[in-house]
């Protein structure tokens, strides 16, 4: 590759370039100076550098209450691209400031499970800590790292009640109608027994993340679609910080009505015939039916209007003496 240098320091020139994306030592090679005169000096010069490791990450975090068993089973998958792993604990801590409740040593990498007791509406953290090297010889390494912290809170009822389902447009004007594709924010009230926060809201099928914006109220944002016309919007489920989903079965829904895209003229033409004739073509269209009636004017620069003639969507065609 070339690079562009620039002075520095007395004879010291220097270039930058961007860090390989694979950790572990690199080596790379100065093999030819151009200078600005067009003069080229072949050398042959190398250099190791080390790409420093990434740390392991948490991936496809599950947690499912025993309810039965007071207990939760924690499950994870811990990725190690880098293979920069060196050990790590898992801890439950209570929210309270009692203490830790819970900890167990995590060995290897891969898949992760762990059930661990817990007492009912108690608020717990549920943490993954690591400690893992830089660089390849172990000489920089990073010590009870948290790589993942999640609310834990186990509760046969969470008792939610979800209110005031509002829709505006975006800017925040308070209106039912839209326009096709048209950005729609939508808010609501979500309370529960719990002090968890709601993180995430199922509508229609499609999860949306969600925006705190007072106590207790979240708000975020939708597109209207392609499609006009009446549409129900239906908040389906609610998702919990700590990962627990609440389906909502009543008053969850709200209509917003899409407008029909405005009718719009393409591909007009206009010439004089050599029998002195003008013609004239064009493109009515009108994707969604909203035409109801349309008039073609020819009119002179003045704005006299010397024609008025009923048009249809579709191609049209037309000839004046």
């Amino acid at each position: 590759m070339e690079l562009t240098v620039e002075h520095w320091q007395d004879q010291t020139w220097k270039t930058t370039t961007v860090a390989p994306v694979k950790a572990g030592e690199q080596k790379f090679t100065l093999s030819q100076l151009v200078f600005a005169d067009g003069t080229i000096v072949n050398v042959s010069h190398d250099l190791s550098v080390e790409v420093m490791k990434s740390a392991p990450t948490v991936k496809d975090y599950a947690a499912q209450d025993i309810l039965e068993k007071d207990q939760v089973k924690f499950r994870f998958d811990l990725t190690d691209e880098d293979q920069s792993f060196l050990f790590g604990r898992i801890q439950l801590v209570s929210s309270d400031g009692t203490g830790t409740a819970a900890e167990q040593a995590i060995t290897q990498t891969g898949t992760q499970e762990f059930t661990l007791d817990v007492e009912e509406r108690r608020e717990y953290v549920f943490r993954v800590l690591l400690s893992w090297k830089k660089t390849e010889d172990g000489s920089s390494q990073v010590t009870d790292d948290i790589v993942l912290e999640k609310t834990v809170y186990m509760t046969q009822d969470y008792g939610l009640n979800l209110s005031e389902i509002k829709i505006s447009a975006a800017d925040g004007t308070n209106t039912v109608y839209y326009e096709l594709d048209s950005t729609v924010k939508i808010s609501f009230r979500a309370e529960t027994v719990t002090s968890l926060a709601a993180v995430q809201v199922k509508m229609n099928g499609r999860m949306y993340d969600l925006k705190p914006v007072a106590q207790n109220v979240y708000a975020f944002m939708a597109k209207t679609g392609l499609q006009p016309g009446v549409k129900e919007l239906t908040l389906e489920k609610i998702e919990m910080e700590n990962g627990k989903a609440l389906s909502v079965e009543s008053e969850n829904s709200v209509l917003l009505e899409v407008l029909k895209a405005v009718p719009k003229v393409e591909g007009f033409t206009s010439e004089q015939t050599t029998q002195d004739q003008l013609k004239v073509q064009f493109v009515l269209h009108d994707a969604d039916g909203a035409l109801e009636s349309a008039q073609m004017q020819i009119a002179e620069e003045g704005g006299n209007v010397l024609l008025t003639k009923a048009v249809y969507a579709g191609k049209m065609k037309w000839w004046q003496n």
